[in-house]
């Protein structure tokens, strides 16, 4: 009846969001060619420089990102390894996820290859704007936005190599068997948000007295509801897109020192947020923009000249241009696991709770003897639901720091500008309030943190929840002629065991385990004992008092961070026109410039021990390594994309 309980830091956790660097905030491409044409000093009134940048940016490191989502349950060939809970022994991968959370055969086996891929196609905008004129001297102003078209795509591929023939037993999810036509088709059907659906029903007896010999006009039937993900669902093979602009930045600046050979100066800085809005419906979701957050701060940019020849005709110089802002506080919508729980949030939870039906009251025996007899408090009520759509919540993000430093050394050779140079990027651990509207919940307050669903759901694993009153010829709608009685089951765990795993159901078994007996009519006296089959087998066993999920059992803890190192280059050419374009001097440019980005990553299972060495073919070729991985005892993760870009940068300088 309590919630379940941390194990502490001896799990690895999954990240609940990917930390996209926002596309606005990238000093390598703001900066790059810029030398000799910003911050001047002795210019008339006001100059100008206008540039437009076109870059494509794209993903690598698809393990890491594969392993941030889904653990070291990801190997390093970026394969996930997908059985059903018949398959034991040598044949099973002790980190297979358990088909039957998935409405898959117990037999089931498959390899689902998981190769994320970020490409982003962007149109930068920037103008900076200098001033020389007596009020305003040596002051500045630069405003600069991107238009971007963002794709994500999760690449999953499944490799069926058994796509099961095993029925559910009667019991396990239904009173009747469940065949295979009735379950989901594959990992990637279930992860798109499929669900079975089926006909079999329960008699409830319409809430009369006495159980009926037949079916009656009155009694009510109840139809088991396979709930599908409605939260961190995956397209397998599609990818998702978002194109608008990124945050809207603008600086204002002054530059307190300007030399001949070198200035200072510093900015305030403000982000209007103008991107998308992180949400949980898709695992991996297209992020455009610092994630709808204001940002205010300032910046720093120097330079200073370390040679030159002649009127600057050619030069070497030392730049640096740095930002420092503060996000403020944002919604937005993440789906978290159970704590202690890797990926629990592709478990399967089962509805328990009252009233009772009459005809299926259940007494559960505190011994053998069967001589102590108490009432569980609940009872399952006929419907199935993923974790994440009772673990997705809406929260505040508050206020984090952000920086982006670039450093870069400038050669200018007359009409050519060559740059090389390294930027760093960090956003510190975001800091998480559940928000108080609707009961601290997600729309339709659907999650465990709605007053109407305490004590209400519990973790199904692997445990049946139905038992049978035998010899009784009931009704027959393709079910077998016994009294099925719903249990009161749960594998949730307690401060004894783990419970159930997303690998496997509890190795403890039940929580609380008593022998199940049905109060058939009405009578507290008249009780009969319940069996795990409808016409033979053991006594069945049941959860004395069910353990419930919980608010405080959801993982909110488990917060994000990004930091990523960069290096970059940009080679300009900029042409002297004879002609003055009133009341300035234009110099139109034009530049080629590359990056590559290294994010870091906790979720990184790539230094894991490979306990078989095999290379990456097709999954169906080869059964995936299984590795052993050290968990991530971190309680805030870092999670940042590697990327590498390229651009093309116009425009014109006004002097």
């Amino acid at each position: 009846m309590v919630g379940i309980l941390s194990v502490g830091a001896s799990f690895a956790r999954v990240s609940s969001v990917i930390e996209h660097r926002s596309q606005s905030s990238n000093n390598a491409r703001k900066v790059a060619g810029e030398f000799g044409y910003v911050h001047l000093r002795d210019q008339d009134n006001w100059y100008a420089r206008a540039a437009s940048t076109l870059e494509y940016q794209r993903s690598f490191r698809a393990n890491r990102l594969a392993q941030s989502l889904f653990g070291c349950y990801v190997n390093n060939c970026g394969q996930l390894r997908i059985q059903g809970s018949a398959i034991q022994g040598d044949a099973r991968d002790p980190n297979a996820l358990l088909a039957d959370y998935f409405y898959l055969p117990t037999d089931y086996d498959s390899v689902v290859s998981v190769k994320p891929v970020i490409s982003d196609l962007i149109f930068d905008f920037n103008l900076y704007v200098g001033f020389n004129c007596r009020c305003l001297e040596n002051a500045y102003v630069r405003i600069y936005s991107p238009l971007v078209r963002s794709k994500w795509l999760l690449n999953m591929k499944e490799c069926i190599r058994d796509a099961g023939t095993n029925p559910y037993e009667p019991g396990y999810f239904m009173p009747c068997e469940m065949g295979r036509d009735e379950m989901n088709l594959d990992f990637c059907d279930y992860i798109s948000g499929g669900a079975p659906f089926t006909q079999c029903a329960t008699i409830t007896n319409g809430g009369r007295d006495e159980a009926p010999d037949v079916l009656d006009v009155g009694d009510e039937l109840a139809t088991t509801n396979f709930r599908g993900l409605d939260y961190n669902r995956a397209s397998c093979c599609d990818s998702l897109t978002a194109t608008t602009l990124a945050d809207l930045r603008m600086e204002l600046g002054w530059n307190f020192l300007n030399k001949e050979n070198g200035h200072l100066g510093a900015n305030f800085q403000v982000a209007f947020p103008t991107g998308t809005r992180p949400n949980a419906q898709y695992l991996f979701n297209p992020v455009v923009g610092n994630g709808k957050h204001w940002e205010v701060g300032g910046g720093v940019t120097a330079h200073v000249i370390l040679w030159q020849c002649g009127d600057f005709e050619k030069s070497c110089s030392l730049n640096f241009d740095g930002n420092f802002t503060y996000l403020f506080d944002n919604h937005e919508q993440r789906t978290y696991d159970l704590k202690g729980k890797e990926l629990s949030r592709y478990m399967l939870a089962q509805r328990v709770g009252r009233p009772f039906a009459i005809s299926e009251g259940v007494m559960a025996t505190s011994d053998d003897e069967g001589e102590t007899f108490s009432v569980p408090c609940g009872q399952f009520k006929y419907e199935f639901s993923p974790v994440a759509n009772l673990t997705t919540l809406d929260i505040r993000v508050k206020g984090t720091v952000q920086a982006d430093m670039a450093l870069w050394l400038n050669y200018t050779n007359n009409n050519l500008s060559v740059d090389l140079g390294y930027n760093f990027w960090l956003r510190s651990c975001d800091r998480i309030r559940v928000d108080e509207a609707c009961g601290a919940c997600a729309p339709e307050c659907a999650n465990l943190c709605d007053q109407a669903s305490k004590d209400t759901w519990v973790l199904k694993g692997t445990a049946q929840v139905y038992g049978f009153a035998q010899g009784r010829d009931l009704f027959d709608q393709d079910c077998n002629p016994n009294y099925a009685v719903a249990l009161s089951t749960s594998q949730t765990g307690t401060g004894r065991g783990i419970g159930a795993t997303i690998t496997n159901g509890a190795p403890n078994g039940i929580d609380n385990p008593a022998l199940a007996w049905g109060n058939l009519n009405g009578n507290e006296l008249d009780r009969e004992p319940l069996f795990a089959a409808p016409q033979d087998g053991e006594q069945v066993s049941t959860s004395n008092s069910p353990i419930y999920l919980r608010c405080q059992d959801i993982d909110i803890c488990a917060r994000n961070k990004g930091t990523s190192n960069k290096i970059w280059t940009n080679l300009q050419w900029t042409w002297d026109l004879d002609r003055d374009c009133q009341p300035l001097r234009c110099k139109p440019f034009l530049g080629l410039g590359a990056e590559i980005e290294f994010g870091k990553t906790d979720a990184d299972c790539n230094e894991c021990t490979s306990i078989s060495s095999v290379s990456c073919p097709c999954p169906c070729d080869e059964i995936p390594p299984v590795t052993t991985c050290t968990p991530c005892e971190e309680s805030c993760l870092q999670v940042a994309v590697s990327q590498w870009g390229l651009w093309l940068k116009g425009g014109m300088n006004f002097e």
